[in-house]
C-alpha cells in the first residue's frame, strides 16, 4: 500500500469517526434540548399553575373580604334599625303617659294586679306621681321609692307583688320589640 493509500484511508477513517462523533453528539445535544425543552414547560406549567393557584386565592380573599363588610354593613343597619324602634318606642310610651291614657293604664295595671295575685291589690305609688294619687277607684299608699309612674301591687297580707312600674313595664315593651324586630331582621 503506498503513502497515498494510507493517508487516503486514513482521511476515510477520519471522516467515518468525525462522522460518528458528529452523529453521537447530535443524538446528545438533541436529548439535552428535548430536556431543557421539557424543563421549559414543565416550569412554564408549574408557573401558570402557581400564577392562577394565586389569583384564586386573592380572589377568594377579595370574596371573603367583601362578604365580610357585607356583614357588617348589614349588623350595622339592623343595629340602626332596632335603635331607631327602641327611640320611637320610648316616644310612643311617653306619649302615652302624657295623654289621658294614663288613668286607664292605672285602673287597667290594677285589673291586671287582682287577676295575677287573685284578690284585691294595694297599690304603692310614688309621692311624684300626682295622677295615681288621685285614684280613687282602688287603694293606693304613697312611697317614696323613685319610680314615678305605674305602681307595685301587693297582696293585702304583703306575700305578694306585681311590678307594674312604668320602668318595668317600658323594659318589657322594648325587650318584646327589640326581640320581634330581631326575629324579622333573621338575628
Amino acid at each position: 500500500m503506498a503513502l497515498e493509500d494510507i493517508l487516503l484511508d486514513i482521511e476515510e477513517r477520519k471522516k467515518r469517526e468525525l462522522a460518528a462523533i458528529e452523529e453521537e453528539y447530535s443524538k446528545k445535544i438533541a436529548a439535552i434540548e428535548k430536556e431543557v425543552a421539557l424543563g421549559i414547560e414543565d416550569l412554564s406549567s408549574r408557573y401558570q399553575k402557581k400564577k392562577e393557584e394565586e389569583l384564586k386565592s386573592r380572589e377568594k380573599r377579595s370574596e371573603d373580604l367583601i362578604s365580610l363588610e357585607a356583614r357588617r354593613i348589614m349588623a350595622k343597619r339592623k343595629s340602626d334599625l332596632l335603635d331607631e324602634a327602641l327611640r320611637k318606642t320610648d316616644l310612643i310610651i311617653s306619649d302615652y303617659l302624657k295623654g289621658m291614657n294614663y288613668q286607664d293604664l292605672l285602673l287597667s295595671m290594677h285589673d291586671r294586679a287582682r287577676e295575677l295575685l287573685g284578690t284585691e291589690p294595694v297599690a304603692l305609688v310614688d309621692s311624684g306621681d300626682k295622677l295615681a294619687r288621685s285614684v280613687k277607684d282602688f287603694e293606693t299608699r304613697v312611697v317614696n321609692d323613685g319610680f314615678l309612674q305605674g305602681a307595685i301591687f301587693k297582696s293585702p297580707d304583703g306575700s305578694r307583688e306585681v311590678d307594674l312600674t312604668l320602668p318595668v313595664i317600658s323594659r318589657i315593651i322594648r325587650e318584646n320589640v327589640a326581640s320581634r324586630l330581631s326575629e324579622k331582621l333573621g338575628e
